[in-house]
């Protein structure tokens, strides 16, 4: 960030519009690179592309992976993706998304107070056994594991990531999450949006490159240090990654 004595505030929004020009030019990317997966129209295939690649930066997973968890489509049930895992200690861990892409780069919008009540709604309907819902293949499938897990006697955490390209929900939006699920510590509500996703292609891009370039280092010569080079590319090798984990654990 850039500061200045003019107004901090509208140099803040045109920084967001490069990021958000920067998502959208990531998005254009995995259309192209992935044409068997974007059989629908343009609109309809961008808001999917933003949805993957939200997906795929917040689980840390790949593209291809994070497509395994889109159930996004009629009856979704309110949820365009959830991921599923069984932890120790009887505890299960849900990650449900709903996504929301704003063509218009040159707008800041909330994430739609409408669209969390619904995805409040979503919680209550899909870890209530009992509840019924109209879902499609997708979805159904993903609310019946769920639903059996609860049932074998598994206790739910569960993280509703609202992803989009602008900013959170508002005061209605909180209202929403907190008449229901306020201080209820295994219910929470993230926002992830494009400077999250650009924070995480950044990180991921940097650390790509730096073991690129220790992997390859010549591989008949000494370090500055006079250290045979394959003991130093180890050594170097396992110091970044030291690095890497302590800042993983500060952030």
């Amino acid at each position: 960030m850039v500061y200045s004595n003019i107004d901090n505030k509208k140099i803040e929004s045109e920084d967001m519009n490069i990021e958000k020009q920067i998502i959208d030019q990531r998005i254009n990317k995995i259309i192209q690179d992935n044409g068997d997966l974007f059989q629908e129209d343009l609109e309809k295939n961008r808001s999917k592309a933003f949805l993957l690649l939200g997906v795929a930066a917040y689980l840390d997973i790949d593209i291809a992976e994070a497509e395994q968890l889109v159930t996004d489509g009629g009856n979704d049930g309110g949820f365009d993706a959830a991921y599923i895992v069984e932890n120790q200690d009887s505890q299960l861990n849900v990650v449900l998304f709903q996504s929301k892409y704003v063509r218009a780069l040159d707008k800041d919008s909330n994430f739609p107070a409408n669209a969390v009540e619904k995805a409040v709604n979503t919680v209550k309907c899909v870890f209530d056994p009992a509840a019924r819902i109209e879902l499609n293949p997708k979805s159904e499938e993903k609310v019946n594991e769920i639903r059996f897990f609860i049932l074998d006697g598994q206790i739910p955490y569960v993280t509703f990531v609202m992803l989009n390209n602008g900013l959170p929900w508002n005061q209605d939006g909180e209202n929403h999450i907190q008449n229901t699920f306020g201080g209820q510590k295994q219910v929470q509500f993230v926002h992830f949006c494009h400077s999250d996703i650009l924070r995480y292609i950044n990180r991921t891009e940097s650390i790509d490159a730096q073991m690129q370039f220790l992997l390859l280092l010549p591989q008949r010569q000494c370090s500055p240090y006079g250290v045979n080079v394959h003991t130093w590319r180890n050594i170097s090798a396992m110091s970044f990654l030291i690095n890497i984990i302590q800042i993983s654990l500060k952030t």
